[in-house]
């Protein structure tokens, strides 16, 4: 038995569309040229992460510190 013969729901016209519209959703596109090399950064993060708020210590058992609130 041929595998048309025994997959007869691929004859249908809907089915047939999904599959087709499926196939043209994965084939492969052009996107975008890859730009390679060193770029010019989008912002200065050195100059953020010196504004920002300094980290407190980890102290398991502190007042105010549960497991729940690390996860």
């Amino acid at each position: 038995m041929s595998v048309r013969a025994a997959f007869l729901i691929y004859h249908n016209p809907e089915v047939f569309k999904i599959i087709s519209n499926a196939v043209d959703w994965v084939a492969p596109v052009q996107g975008p040229t890859p730009v390679y090399g060193s770029t010019a950064p989008l912002e200065n993060i050195w100059a953020r992460l010196a504004q920002a708020e300094k980290p407190t210590a980890f102290i398991p058992g502190a007042v105010g510190f549960s497991f729940h609130n690390a996860i």
